[in-house]
């Protein structure tokens, strides 16, 4: 049987801003089911496991889900790394700062990834074309995924970051500070993004980035702590199971995926298929991989927001060394090209 986690203690151990509810699946469960404790978190990035959650794909492929909701994938990540849960998804960002601390997270699952789920909102009053951006304000999470995406779009364009000031600010905040006029753009998600638009009595608009593949790409993953890849190496397995049950099912369910997608995010069924759009579900360990997490350290580096590793490994290398195989080799044909 399920057990649920007590919010109050949830609270407790993260503070007001860490979890926002906890619940086990609906009914009961064979007994001795390897229990899937697991940190989710909000926004379109996490199309994939919010199927398999709606077809209920966890217990399908053997598995006692139990899953805890936070605000950022950062604070699922750092719940998971605490052990209050044993799984988390996060895009590459969150994981390869934590494995650049010697925390040791395991890469379970690449999923899917995107050169879009990153979209910048702005002032449309003050900024008009990617040259206006100059002399700006924007609010971003600092070191999260969407400031590393307003600096590769800054640098495409060829405007250099003592051109603009960067304000770390949590996604809501940004919004509230975009709206009132305090800051004159914000860089996170497609789903801050469509809330700022939808409260800025048109003077809020989303910024071109069709050209974003030129310049960018995120990829969201499930990872486990080690300690639950060693000792637990089958329950690995299923969750591979699971995802890729959810993978299948998009392929030829499209509307059915909205309907699910639109009611996990509370949003409507045009803004979901816009949102699920950006997302490519591919289950695959490849060198791209593996290089993107290696450019987006370089940036870390290169803008103080992370010490290299000791012994200054080759990144590649280092990230390699934080995937664990078993269940992607096993569940996914195909799914390991390195």
């Amino acid at each position: 049987m399920n057990s649920i986690i007590d919010r109050r203690d949830i609270l407790k151990g993260l503070g007001a801003a860490g979890a926002l509810a906890a619940w086990p699946g609906a009914g009961a469960f064979a007994q001795g089911a390897p229990k899937f404790r697991y940190s989710e978190t909000e926004g379109y990035h996490w199309v994939v496991p919010y199927v398999c959650s709606g077809i209920d794909g966890w217990r399908k492929a053997g598995l006692d889900p139990q899953i805890t909701v936070f605000t950022t994938g950062r604070l699922g990540l750092e719940a998971m790394l605490s052990g209050q849960t044993d799984f988390a998804i996060s895009t590459d960002t969150p994981f390869i700062y934590a494995a650049m601390r010697g925390l040791r997270p395991m890469v379970v699952a690449a999923y899917s990834r995107s050169t879009g789920g990153a979209p910048i909102c702005v002032r449309n009053d003050r900024i008009k074309t990617p040259q206006d951006f100059k002399g700006k304000t924007i609010a971003t999470p600092t070191g999260a995924g969407g400031h590393f995406y307003l600096t590769r779009y800054l640098d495409f364009h060829k405007i250099a970051l003592r051109e603009v000031k960067i304000i770390n600010m949590s996604p809501a905040d940004g919004i509230n500070a975009l709206v009132r006029g305090d800051v004159d753009a914000l860089s996170w998600d497609r789903g801050a993004s469509n809330a700022a638009v939808e409260r800025g009595q048109g003077k809020i608009s989303i910024v071109d980035t069709s050209e974003a593949e030129k310049y960018f790409r995120q990829h969201c993953l499930m990872i486990a702590n080690e300690k639950i890849v060693k000792e637990q190496p089958e329950t690995c397995r299923l969750v591979v199971r699971a995802l890729k049950s959810a993978v299948d099912f998009m392929k030829t369910n499209q509307e059915k995926v909205i309907e699910i997608v639109a009611a996990r995010t509370k949003t409507s069924a045009a803004e979901t298929k816009i949102g699920v759009a950006d997302f490519d579900p591919v289950m695959l360990f490849d060198d791209l991989l593996l290089r993107d997490m290696a450019v987006q350290s370089e940036w870390a580096f290169e803008n103080k927001l992370a010490q290299r590793p000791s012994g200054g490994p080759d990144m590649a290398a280092f990230y390699r060394s934080h995937l664990h195989f078993e269940g992607m080799r096993a569940e996914v044909p195909g799914g390991v090209k390195l």
